[in-house]
């Protein structure tokens, strides 16, 4: 018998254990703190990253002594071009929306792979390659309120040495949600998320680890596949994004239209539109990231919605004019 373990009392949550998504993974506390940990360990001195990034993680870089550079996308979200990187210099590179995963054969043919971090965060289904640092963020495909992984050649036993987070007193907008409904969450979501702006680097908490092993993924990315099938049948003619695969378990859907009011005229419905990224310097962005900031609509297709769901939607789309 364990003599650390306590016996009776009252009860905590009662959770399923699945198997993990991915095997031997580091966990962090977010995925702007892995992020940061790469960096640091290969002591690069040049960083290239995309413009369109969310600033957190350019504020966690700006920790480090590394020269930030910057590149622009094509419409394709390919590489306007590659820079040339000599040995002390690394490249980020961002799955948006988890649908450009094909795209990392043609990134490995230009970038060595050990040169590289491949951000996963809207990429959640597309599996680490060996002997390359990818980094990602469940916290955006499910409910927690926070954590990372991280896999790659990672110094395990330096990351253990990191203090641990503790996550029971963050976890309320996602209670207060379940029981209210998402507006009268809203405003505790928003407060946590300036609440870990001012986490330090620590690994992940038990409770984040333990929900996150509670939960289905196979069940998620089939039904994430459906849904994003629902949308790319009914709206890839309009859409000014090229969508690499009809079915992928994306993020979401990113339909990019003309217009900059689609989005109001949603959140109006309730239906929410994320914006990615507020705190971009806008007046920085080339043309393509301007547009993205202005006109792109990411959809929501996740593992909550059915097609009934979605044709409300659709609908709503339909009568706005697209």
């Amino acid at each position: 018998m364990n003599n650390n373990l306590s016996l009776g009392g009252f009860f905590g949550l009662e959770l399923k254990r699945y198997l993990p998504l991915y095997k031997d993974v580091t966990q962090f506390h977010l995925a702007r703190q892995a992020v940061y940990w790469v960096v640091k360990q290969k002591q690069w001195k040049v960083l290239w990253l995309p413009y369109y990034i969310c600033p957190e993680v350019t504020n966690w870089l700006a920790k480090i002594p590394v020269k930030l550079a910057f590149y622009s996308l094509k419409p394709s979200f390919e590489l306007t071009s590659f820079p040339a990187l000599d040995k002390q210099s690394g490249l980020l590179w961002i799955n948006y929306f988890g649908i450009h995963s094909e795209y990392q054969q043609t990134l490995f043919k230009n970038v060595p792979k050990k040169q590289c971090i491949i951000d996963n965060c809207q990429a959640l289904f597309s599996p680490p390659l060996p002997n390359t640092a990818t980094v990602y963020s469940p916290r955006k495909f499910v409910g927690v309120s926070d954590g990372a992984w991280l896999t790659g050649n990672i110094d395990q036993q330096l990351v253990n040495s990191l203090p641990q987070a503790s996550s029971w007193s963050t976890c309320g907008y996602l209670l207060k949600r379940l029981d209210l409904g998402p507006e009268p969450a809203f405003t505790d979501y928003q407060q946590h998320e300036k609440q870990l702006d001012q986490a330090p680097l620590q690994r992940m908490s038990i409770l984040t680890d333990t929900l996150l092993h509670s939960i289905d993924y196979t069940d998620i990315l089939h039904r994430r596949e459906d849904n994003f099938d629902f949308w790319h049948q009914r709206l890839q003619a309009i859409n000014n994004i090229i969508i690499p695969k009809p079915v992928c378990p994306a993020l979401s859907y990113p339909l990019l239209v003309d217009t900059p009011k689609l989005k109001s005229y949603l959140l109006k419905h309730r239906v929410y539109i994320p914006t990615y990224w507020p705190g971009l310097d806008v007046s920085v962005l080339p043309p393509f990231e301007k547009t993205l900031m202005s006109n792109l609509c990411c959809l929501p297709m996740d593992q909550r919605y059915s097609k009934p769901d979605l044709e409300k939607i659709y609908q709503l789309l339909v009568e706005f004019g697209l």
